[in-house]
């Protein structure tokens, strides 16, 4: 009698380390396998499980590059007087500029909104305003 409690004891035994083995070597493959996921990957798995939680809204702001970009623009775009420099005055001074012998190609729309803000703090033409903010470019 003692002999087969012991033998069944033992096939418990031999069951339960069995099934724990195999319960560990499956977690351990489950992180294996995400470890070796790409980044993309792991991103679009986790935003499956929240694409329902997430929401745009108007408080909603870019970040990284494209928010100091669009932060760069909102600030060249408002001269210091506090003036908004618009996209006309950017055209009219382009125009300007390509008749005082600038090519304005050279310029990007935030560079042409810097040199309208200097022209007008300091009295000067654009030729000059360019002249003053770049330089080097008449080099």
């Amino acid at each position: 009698m003692k002999k087969t409690i012991w033998t069944v004891v033992g096939i418990i035994g031999i069951l339960l380390i069995a099934s724990g083995a195999y319960y560990f070597g499956h977690q351990q493959q489950k992180t294996h396998d995400v470890a070796r996921q790409s980044p993309a990957e792991k991103q679009v798995s986790s935003s499956n499980k929240k694409a329902s939680s997430y929401s745009v809204d108007a408080k909603f702001s870019a970040g990284g590059e494209a928010g100091q970009a669009a932060d760069e623009q909102s600030e060249l775009t408002t001269a210091k007087s506090g003036a908004k420099i618009t996209k006309d005055d950017i055209q009219e001074a382009r125009q300007q500029l390509r008749q005082q012998g600038v090519n304005d190609g050279d310029f990007s729309d935030l560079d042409i909104a810097k040199v309208i803000d200097k022209a007008n703090s300091e009295s000067l033409d654009l030729k000059q305003a360019v002249l003053a903010i770049y330089p080097h470019y008449f080099d």
